[in-house]
């Protein structure tokens, strides 16, 4: 595991948000979206209705974008 945003605490180790909304996209072919939908959707409407603060690697772009477009309606619908 690289530690590219790897947080600890109480001798855990965790990535951090950014990092693992990264991971879930890199590795969406294989995951159920569900949770990470759910946690970016939670994420935008906490923080007044913003994505401020989620960064994403280029090539990761186009798949986070439509991403927030589902974690914006999940709970609208």
């Amino acid at each position: 595991m690289s530690s590219y945003n790897v947080k600890e605490k109480n001798g855990l180790l965790y990535t951090d948000f950014n990092r693992t909304v990264a991971d879930a996209l890199a590795n969406e072919a294989i995951l159920d979206m569900q949770g990470i939908t759910e946690a970016v959707s939670e994420y935008y409407y906490r923080n007044g209705k913003s994505f401020a603060g989620i960064s994403v690697a280029p090539e990761y772009q186009e798949k986070f974008e439509r991403l927030a477009e589902d974690a914006i309606e999940y709970y609208e619908s």
